[in-house]
């Protein structure tokens, strides 16, 4: 079996497992709460958790066999699916499910993502890319698109155990495929470097490349954007629009479905990026997103999450072929996790504020703070150096 075809079924497979684990316990955590500053706490401290895993996921990736260490996400992303269905099963209040949730879920997805994004450079020319970014946002955008409709389907007529048990099994699948293969990539970072000195090298080519950080930031918005929007989406649907489980099932849904035709889009192309192109989808998502805070219906809303999974998977592909194009090879693991981790310093404060605002000011104030998130992406496209523009 080819490494493509290996690598596209195991990211196919765990990206249905993962976003359940996204879709349905954010779902699980409103149904339980009914609180958004509870949703909002718990995004805020799955991300404080994964920034654990990031201090060591760039090494890892840069250093290890990819494959081997996607089979440790996903296996032991299942091994905490099964553990939460048994204790859901068992009448385990809530409340220390969200605890186990918030601490452990997040770190395995993190360097899942990580992981996965540096295994296109092992497997893509440089030139094409594009293509390797856009079958990640194939899969993640089919996965997302399958949890949606699962959640929907599954948790009003089974319950939250059924579905995260299906998501462990899906996870288990992947991991269990990646074991038996016999797909290897070699690793690029010399074996005798140690932790603190691999850090500081991470950390001095980003000085030396600032291009590199500005692209990579600015990579990292749509990133950004979809991750909040998971705390502002459930309040937004049960509390705003007075919809139930299938509602917000289904706007994930046509979410995931406009990301995943972007997806196809780009990996049939190969052309050269253009600034014009990542402005506009830009300008695209912030008039998307102000017009869901100010007009919310139903059908705008799935209208609305429609068009900006198009144009946040076109600015994510976009962006991250850029980002992995003028960055060294040896460098990209830990240029993506050192990175990230700054974000997601900032999206942990960020889903926690988005929470408690979306209490004190309507559900629907939450995509006014995405809309201002947005704005980030071109400002900080207008500091990248000219010569990399």
């Amino acid at each position: 079996m080819r490494k493509t075809t290996v690598f596209f079924i195991v990211n196919a497979l765990a990206s249905v497992g993962l976003n359940i684990g996204v879709v349905g316990v954010n779902w699980f955590i409103i149904d339980a709460t009914r609180q958004n500053n509870i949703l909002g706490l718990y995004g805020a401290v799955s991300i404080l958790s994964a920034l654990v895993t990031l201090a060591l996921s760039g090494q890892l990736t840069d250093k290890y066999n990819k494959m081997s260490l996607l089979s440790v996400c996903c296996v032991g992303q299942a091994v905490l699916f099964f553990a939460v269905a048994l204790l859901h099963g068992v009448a385990v209040p809530a409340g220390w499910i969200i605890a186990l949730l918030a601490v452990l879920n997040m770190p395995l997805m993190v360097l899942f993502s990580i992981v996965s994004r540096g295994a296109v450079a092992a497997l893509w020319p440089k030139e094409t890319f594009s293509r390797g970014n856009a079958v990640i946002e194939v899969t993640l955008q089919m996965g997302a698109m399958c949890a949606a409709l699962l959640t929907g389907i599954l948790y009003g007529r089974f319950g939250f155990s059924c579905l995260i048990a299906l998501g462990g099994a899906l996870t288990l699948a992947a991991g269990l495929l990646v074991l038996f293969s016999p797909v290897r990539f070699d690793y690029t970072l010399s074996a005798k470097e140690s932790y603190w000195d691999g850090l500081r090298a991470g950390l001095a080519y980003l000085r030396k490349n600032p291009s590199v950080g500005v692209y990579g930031l600015a990579a990292f918005v749509p990133t950004l954007l979809i991750s909040v929007s998971n705390t502002v989406i459930p309040g937004y649907v049960e509390q705003t629009l007075q919809a139930d489980a299938f509602v917000y099932g289904a706007g994930d849904m046509l979410f995931a479905v406009g990301a995943l035709l972007a997806g196809w889009w780009g990996s049939c192309r190969t052309g050269k990026v253009r600034g014009g192109g990542i402005g506009a989808g830009f300008t695209a998502v912030i008039a998307g997103l102000v017009l869901l805070g100010f007009w919310p219906r139903v059908w705008l809303f799935y209208a609305g999450v429609f068009g900006v999974g198009v144009f946040l998977a076109r600015l994510r592909i976009a962006l991250n072929t850029c980002f992995m194009q003028i960055t060294q090879a040896d460098y990209l693991g830990r240029s993506l996790s050192l990175l990230m981790a700054l974000v997601m310093g900032v999206q942990a404060l960020l889903a926690y504020v988005a929470g408690v605002s979306m209490d004190k000011w309507g559900a629907a104030s939450g995509f006014i703070l995405l809309a201002l998130i947005g704005l980030c992406g071109p400002v900080l496209l207008c500091f990248a150096p000219r010569k990399t523009r």
